[in-house]
């Protein structure tokens, strides 16, 4: 269906048993573009946040997450 796997790179995709969640890094600004002014608030306080909880997890607050449930 042509979301086997994400072009090298792009993000983290994770599924089990039909349920899954997909990170495509710091895509937030093209797909949410309401939300620019608050990712440009957010770069300020970019560097403190890497070093309190680590770059990956830093890297998620400016991406697009999305996430299925298969019952």
């Amino acid at each position: 269906a042509g979301n086997a796997v994400l072009p090298p790179g792009a993000g983290l995709q994770m599924t089990s048993y039909g349920s899954g969640m997909g990170v495509l890094w710091d895509g937030s600004s093209g797909v949410h573009s309401d939300l620019v002014p608050d990712l440009m608030a957010f770069g300020g306080a970019q560097e403190r946040l890497n070093k309190e909880i680590g770059d990956v997890r830093a890297r998620i607050y400016r991406s697009h997450l999305n996430c299925t449930v298969f019952p």
